[in-house]
Formats: structure tokens, C-alpha cells, sequence
């Protein structure tokens, strides 16, 4: 029931961090949000039925979302990119451990850290879209 009620709450929030970068956020926001959903719904495509196994396809969706935080943190200065690239980071390296000796980590440990992980860099881009652009004109 829990894992329910996250992942409603997963689709809605992204959703409205879609709508509110569209609506009201830069260039930058719009990009890292819009990657962001683009990134969980193929990461949803590729997810392996057997969660006990490493999820290869998700790291490499991982890995270009960490490509694409890292090169937008590296042309705005805007301190919550750094913050979802970190995250995007520590889910390279979870799926990492992993991939190196899948006995030595449980699969619900495995995957309720990349969890938090994508929760991490979804807010991240929430307070980007929400905190950045506050007192600046509508475009």
C-alpha cells in the first residue's frame, strides 16, 4: 500500500514540476525537468521483471540523465543542479554495488536507494523551478 501511495505521488509530482518548468521556469529548469520525465518513462520501459537482478538499463538511463545535470551545472550557475547531478551520481553507484555482487545487497535495499536517489533529484528540480525564478518577470 505504501509503494502505492509513493509512486502516485512520484506521478504527480512530476507532473506538476513538468507544468510549473513549462509554465514559469528557464530554459535550464524546463531541460533537467523535461529530461526527468523522459528519463523515468523509459526507465520504465527497460525495467527488468526480476528485481533481484541488476537493472542495466536503468543505469544507463541513469547515467545520461547524470550527463545531462552535469552539463547544464556546468553552464548555469545554479546550485540545485549540483545537487541532482550528485544524486544522479549516487544512483550510478548503487547500481554499481550491485552489478559487482548482487548477494552482498538485498534487492529492496537496491532499490529503495535509487528511490531516493530519483526523489532527491526531482525536488532538486523542483526548488529549481519554484525558488529560481521567484522575482524575476514572467518570460
Amino acid at each position: 500500500m505504501f509503494a502505492l501511495i509513493l509512486s502516485v505521488l512520484w506521478i504527480a509530482l512530476q507532473i506538476v514540476v513538468c507544468l510549473a518548468a513549462a509554465h514559469r521556469g528557464g530554459a535550464t529548469e524546463r531541460i533537467a525537468a523535461f529530461g526527468s520525465l523522459a528519463a523515468w518513462g523509459a526507465s520504465t520501459l527497460v525495467a527488468r521483471p526480476d528485481l533481484h537482478a541488476a537493472q542495466y538499463g536503468t543505469a544507463v538511463i541513469d547515467a545520461a540523465m547524470l550527463a545531462l545535470l552535469t552539463w547544464l551545472a556546468l553552464r548555469t550557475p545554479r546550485l540545485w543542479l549540483m545537487t541532482a547531478a550528485g544524486a544522479q551520481l549516487i544512483s550510478l553507484m548503487i547500481h554499481l554495488r550491485f552489478a559487482l555482487n548482487p548477494q552482498a545487497v538485498m534487492a529492496a535495499t537496491y532499490l529503495s536507494a535509487l528511490q531516493v536517489t530519483y526523489w532527491v533529484t526531482l525536488v532538486s528540480i523542483a526548488i529549481g523551478v519554484f525558488v529560481g525564478r521567484r522575482g524575476k518577470p514572467a518570460g
